[in-house]
């Protein structure tokens, strides 16, 4: 099931990378476009053109959204059961080497080691996700209100509508309310993790007592 999460936050990542990447182009054609000396009739057929596609891009950008917000809607149980199995695992096994290393003096590698891997696996997934949330950013970043601003009232009117598309179509992922899917997830559950095996750890040296 993790993999399904990472592949299609991968895809989304991908979509959203390559839109970026467009928009950005889009952008820089537009600038030089501005910078050159065009004749009203020729200012409004370029900005036709421009609107035209800016108008395409919006379309696109909202079918992807649309299409990653269905998705995490369909695996947000996954990706909540996913992380606490993964917490408890983590939890688990390092317990389980700390007891066996205060009784034994000896060192358990193998739960170690699957406990480093799941840490990792923690600081993957969020990080895909925050990748995925920043290169949707990218064409929110790019100034397009300054880009031939009132010359046209059509293309003011694409770019305002894009712009406030982009504000109300931000990919903002939180499971259930409780905690958001970002970089401050592998703290959170950093912080859970010592402090439950802080608990366990003397518990079990009063039981042993």
């Amino acid at each position: 099931m993790v993999n399904v999460l990472y592949l299609g936050f991968l895809t989304s990542l991908g979509f959203y990378r390559n839109m970026g990447n467009y928009m950005e182009l889009f952008a820089k054609n537009i600038s030089e476009a501005e910078e050159q000396k065009m004749s009203k009739h020729r200012c409004m057929e370029v900005l036709c053109k421009f609107s035209d596609e800016l108008d395409k891009c919006s379309e696109i950008y909202s079918e992807i959204y649309k299409i990653t917000r269905r998705f995490y809607k369909l695996f947000q149980f996954c990706a909540f059961f996913t992380i606490c199995l993964m917490t408890m695992s983590l939890i688990r096994n390092v317990h389980h080497a700390l007891i066996y290393y205060l009784k034994y003096e000896q060192i358990i590698w193998s739960s170690l080691i699957f406990s480093v891997l799941r840490f990792l696996d923690f600081i993957i997934f969020p990080l895909v996700v925050d990748l995925m949330v920043e290169e949707s950013r990218v064409p929110q970043n790019l100034q397009w209100d300054c880009m031939f601003p009132g010359v046209d009232k059509r293309w003011d009117k694409s770019v305002n509508q894009f712009l406030t598309q982009l504000r109300f179509e931000e990919i903002k992922l939180n499971v259930y309310g409780l905690f958001e899917l970002n970089n401050n997830l592998c703290l959170l559950i950093l912080s859970t993790a010592i402090t439950y095996l802080t608990v366990l750890i003397q518990l079990s040296m009063i039981g042993s007592i």
